[in-house]
């Protein structure tokens, strides 16, 4: 059992932290099922996807990934 406030993120699955993504804060996790701060958000690709993983994380970390992750709007 886990202290529920905190998330859960798995192999495979990408996390960013919405007040800091202007810096580039956001990264592909990759390694046993572990906990994250609950400031952070999760997402992974879809099983369908053919997007390759790393090519998406090298555009979300570059100034336009940034500037569309910015533009969303998740409240």
């Amino acid at each position: 059992e886990y202290n529920q406030r905190y998330k859960l993120i798995r192999d495979g699955e990408f996390a960013y932290n919405p007040a800091r993504v202007n810096v580039g804060s956001i990264a592909r996790y990759e390694g046993p099922d572990a906990l994250i701060s609950p400031f952070y958000t999760v997402f992974r690709l879809s099983e369908a996807s053919t997007l390759d993983p790393q090519f998406l994380l090298h555009y979300l970390k570059s100034r336009h990934g940034r500037e569309q992750i910015e533009g969303f709007n998740f409240g």
